[in-house]
């Protein structure tokens, strides 16, 4: 095999076939490299460059695994990405405002120390009242990131107790 006739989808069958046969033999952190290894390169495989390259989705899938999820293999970036996530959102929700308890009715505040509170509460449970159709999206786009990165989170977890 010449020099040019290696590419990265040659590289990525070669890192796959080698995480399969450690994942065989049980050697499951062995594998865990080589899944990173074959994710990166599909990820730098893409012929596309420039505009296209940023529009293709299945490009900004493998980027946003890569930065929010360490390819489902390290724990910290779940958790790094969640913390991020949510003080982003808790800084939005200060600035568009969000409802509070008050006696027996419901306030809007713009309180950062209260805006994190309610941010983790809108990344965990379901959603409450909300006054307005940007607090609807707002809190609708915090869920699925969410759900996203916990997931991730879980997978990083599952695949770390496999170990």
């Amino acid at each position: 095999m010449a020099d040019s006739d290696i590419t990265y989808e040659v590289a990525a069958e070669v890192y796959r076939r080698l995480r399969r046969n450690f994942e065989n033999r049980l050697s499951y952190a062995e594998a865990g490299d080589f899944h990173i290894g074959e994710m990166e390169m599909r990820r730098l495989g893409f012929k596309e460059k420039g505009w296209k390259r940023i529009f293709n989705w299945t490009y900004i899938f493998l980027q946003a695994y890569r930065w929010a999820g360490g390819y489902g293999e390290r724990i910290r970036n779940p958790v790094i990405s969640f913390l991020t996530i949510g003080i982003v959102f808790a800084g939005l929700w200060s600035l568009i405002g969000f409802p509070v308890p008050e006696g027996e009715g419901v306030k809007i505040t713009h309180n950062f120390g209260l805006a994190i509170l309610f941010s983790l509460k809108t990344f965990l449970t379901l959603p409450g009242k909300a006054f307005c159709l940007v607090q609807e999206v707002v809190g609708a786009f915090q869920r699925a990131f969410g759900v996203g990165i916990i997931t991730l989170f879980i997978l990083a977890l599952r695949r770390a107790f496999r170990r």
